[in-house]
């Protein structure tokens, strides 16, 4: 059962409410169950999704990020919270990597990004619509940290989204099968 009981109760007008996903390989099936941030969280939603978010409550009192939806993996228990960023600046996008227990890991993150962009993202980044999603273990900690932003913003064209993927993938190893 999805875990935010409360989370979209009382609410009308949400556009698209909620979904299913799945991922499946010749090994496993995986499913996640989605749903929609209302714009406004009554307060009970509020409180729980301030226990749900443990230490990152604070995502939820930025000006600057506005929650889209969240993620439930009935397999792991995991929550994932997906948040929306207008026009994120390098700057922010390094205090979330060290945020979220991963300032180890902001050198290869940036040097992805400017190898994918062909730009230098430490200045900039490209594209102005940005989101980033905490998924959360059961203990509360960051499993998994994923920044979003349009192909064509990183990449350009279809054409070279295609190139650039090809040879990413071939020089770091990446199984695209």
């Amino acid at each position: 059962a999805f875990p935010l009981t409360t989370f979209q109760e009382g609410r009308a007008g949400l556009h698209w409410g909620a979904w299913m996903g799945g991922r499946h390989t010749s090994a496993s099936d995986r499913y996640k169950l989605y749903a929609e941030a209302p714009e406004k969280l009554t307060p009970a939603a509020r409180s729980e999704l301030d226990d749900a978010l443990g230490g990152y409550r604070t995502l939820l009192e930025s000006h600057a990020y506005v929650l889209r939806m969240t993620g439930f993996d009935p397999a792991s228990g995991n929550l994932e919270f997906y948040f929306y960023g207008r026009a994120m600046e390098p700057q922010e996008l390094r205090k979330l990597l060290f945020f979220s227990g991963l300032a180890s890991r902001e050198e290869d993150f940036f040097s992805l990004l400017e190898e994918a962009s062909q730009h230098p993202t430490r200045l900039r980044l490209p594209g102005t619509q940005h989101g980033f999603s905490v998924s959360l273990a059961r203990g509360g900690e960051v499993e998994t940290f994923t920044f979003f932003v349009f192909a064509r913003s990183l990449f350009g064209t279809d054409i070279s989204t295609r190139s650039t993927l090809l040879i990413l993938s071939e020089r770091r190893g990446w199984n695209l099968e």
